[in-house]
């Protein structure tokens, strides 16, 4: 959001005297305001006016009017910080405006300062959101469509993503058919180490990843229950880590297939696992 953006703020207020007598205190450093003294109002200029950046609700509007059920509707037609300003301040009244938005409140009585420090960092948390979910966007579309088979498991080794093209590695075309739970899919495979050794749960390459180990390049035999076949891939895997540098899950990436593997390991997979079909 702009600068000059970030200086355009609609103040929905039912006393119209206190709103414009604010409007005049934040006109003096340099914010435009629009007042609106009734929810109804408020969504008309919300709807004709697209510089509206940021709004100040009040919780009380006068006439049944409820300032978080505006506030819902505004939600629903724009995306734009909202500050809850209100003379209450009991925990629960505070804590209802909380499960609504959480761009701040600030009380009635409060100065200029205050209310300028607010707005600021309102337009702060909203920016910073906003580009963090342009950031997920964009990294979400990039390991979706990878042409590498990738999944991102969480520290239970539950599943919480998967691209396109670990679905059909795994002969599925049906997102919803994946074993997202590690308990369930952990039964459908059985996975060998590049020597034939076969491999504890603990030790696959999600769970290393878990464990704050990283591999490149790993060879891993496979064996899927599902299709009945043994998969031989070299597989990369680390931890990812989160903002106070604690594993929060781990990453997976299946590199591709290993063009010249031990034919002495697949018949001892096949011997141990009593196969019929390869």
């Amino acid at each position: 959001m702009s600068e000059t953006l970030e200086r355009n703020i609609l103040l929905v207020d039912d006393e119209l005297i206190i709103g414009m007598a604010t409007k005049q205190k934040l006109a003096k450093i340099g914010y435009s305001v629009t007042v609106a003294s009734q929810g109804k109002h408020a969504m008309e200029i919300i709807n004709t006016k697209d510089d509206i950046s940021l709004v100040l609700m009040d919780i009380d509007l006068g006439n049944g009017q409820n300032g978080i059920d505006i506030c819902r509707e505004i939600i629903n037609r724009k995306n734009i910080p909202i500050v809850f300003v209100s003379s209450h301040t009991e925990p629960e009244v505070v804590s209802l405006t909380e499960q609504v938005t959480s761009y701040g409140y600030i009380v009635k009585s409060s100065s200029i300062t205050v209310y300028d420090a607010s707005i600021k960092m309102a337009y702060k948390l909203f920016n910073e959101r906003r580009n963090k979910d342009k950031y997920s966007k964009y990294l979400f579309t990039a390991l979706n469509n990878a042409t590498e088979p990738i999944f991102i498991s969480d520290l239970n080794g539950d599943v919480v993503f998967f691209n396109i093209a670990y679905l059909s590695i795994q002969g599925l075309n049906d997102p919803s058919q994946i074993q997202n739970k590690f308990s369930e899919y952990s039964k459908i495979i059985t996975v060998y180490s590049s020597d034939g050794t076969l491999l504890e749960k603990n030790d696959w390459a999600s769970t290393r990843g878990l464990r704050g180990l990283s591999g490149d390049d790993v060879v891993f035999y496979v064996y899927q229950h599902r299709i009945q076949k043994i998969l031989i891939n070299l597989f990369t895997y680390a931890p990812i880590y989160g903002d106070a540098n604690e594993i929060i899950g781990s990453y997976v990436k299946i590199i591709g297939k290993v063009e010249n593997p031990d034919p002495t390991i697949i018949k001892k997979i096949i011997k141990d696992l009593n196969l019929t079909i390869q």
